[in-house]
């Protein structure tokens, strides 16, 4: 057999070469656009501390103050949490404080989510999330190189994020955070040197973030939380601007707070759960500790605990005219 060589021009080449780049890039493309779009946040999991009423507040999806079962919390969190009084959210400096990072992926609302291209490779350079309920909370997750903060720069709510592709999973650590709080309603505090690590990953419609909250002065051990959101492709993102204002007249100066030590009772009256369990803990995360409650003393009566919320009352008007 003969055979017969074939001339390959240099148009067809490069007609060739375009054509099996056409092939590739939409793979490597498609993996890194996976969570694109505009995300509605799911009611599927926390309900007791985001959907209203089901703890007996119509107003709000909070949790009862000083019920921290379940939390891996050491007692200097429980301390300033307990100390925190809700009021203080009614003063104007406190209304419009935006929920830091390890929190705002798991407050109430919606999400915008899109990429950010080097216009002359169309390699991925950050992705942006937009969470305007939460605030306008707007995180910059780097995925090419950019320069850390200084050590003297300011932290932010946003925090300062970097992340990466394993698969079709986005993994994100973030850190450089303005102190924030773990818990709505009972301002668990977190300190500016706590760390976030996420897993995103999509499986059809529904976006799953799973969050890795570390905090060495108020957490025993990382606190584990996953939101799942459903994606809306005619969603659109809307400006939530907050204006402060005297919501309840006050003296000024003056701070709602209670007196160090002091234990909310509303909880424990309407949970039924043991006042020990309500403290937390890392021990109060697991089913096991189901064994362990059944071995602790029933709560006071409503009685005896209406006696003691009275006493406490006494003791914070007390604190509060020294």
């Amino acid at each position: 057999m003969k055979l017969v060589p074939i001339r390959l021009n240099r148009p067809w080449l490069a007609l060739a070469c375009l054509s099996l780049a056409t092939v590739l890039v939409p793979r490597v493309a498609a993996a890194q656009s996976l969570i694109d779009g505009s995300w509605n946040l799911l009611q599927d999991e926390d309900t007791y501390e985001f959907i209203p009423g089901l703890n007996g507040n119509l107003d709000a999806g909070d949790p009862y103050p000083g019920d921290f079962a379940g939390l891996p919390i050491t007692p200097a969190a429980r301390d300033v949490a307990q100390a925190f009084d809700e009021a203080q959210l009614e003063i104007p400096e406190m209304q419009c404080r935006a929920y830091a990072t390890p929190l705002g992926p798991r407050a109430i609302g919606s999400m915008r989510i899109w990429e950010d291209l080097d216009p002359h490779t169309l390699q991925q350079t950050q992705i942006e999330i937009m969470q305007p309920l939460v605030y306008g909370l707007h995180r910059h997750i780097w995925i090419a190189p950019h320069p850390y903060p200084q050590s003297w720069a300011d932290s932010s709510w946003a925090g300062y994020s970097t992340g990466k592709w394993v698969g079709n999973a986005l993994w994100v650590h973030t850190d450089h955070l303005k102190a924030g709080i773990l818990q709505r309603g009972s301002d668990l505090p977190l300190d500016d040197q706590t760390t976030m690590d996420e897993r995103f990953f999509r499986n059809g419609d529904i976006l799953t973030d799973v969050m890795f909250i570390s905090d060495k002065q108020y957490l025993s051990r990382p606190y584990v939380n996953s939101k799942l959101y459903i994606f809306a492709p005619q969603g659109t993102v809307i400006a939530v601007p907050c204006v402060p204002f005297d919501e309840v007249p006050r003296a000024e100066g003056a701070v709602p707070m209670h007196v160090p030590g002091y234990v909310e009772l509303q909880g424990a009256v309407g949970t039924h759960i043991p006042l020990k369990t309500e403290q937390g803990g890392s021990e109060t995360e697991f089913p096991e500790y189901q064994e362990v409650m059944k071995t602790l003393p029933p709560n006071p009566s409503v009685d005896q605990l209406h006696k003691a919320l009275q006493k406490e009352q006494a003791q914070e008007d007390q604190y509060s005219r020294q």
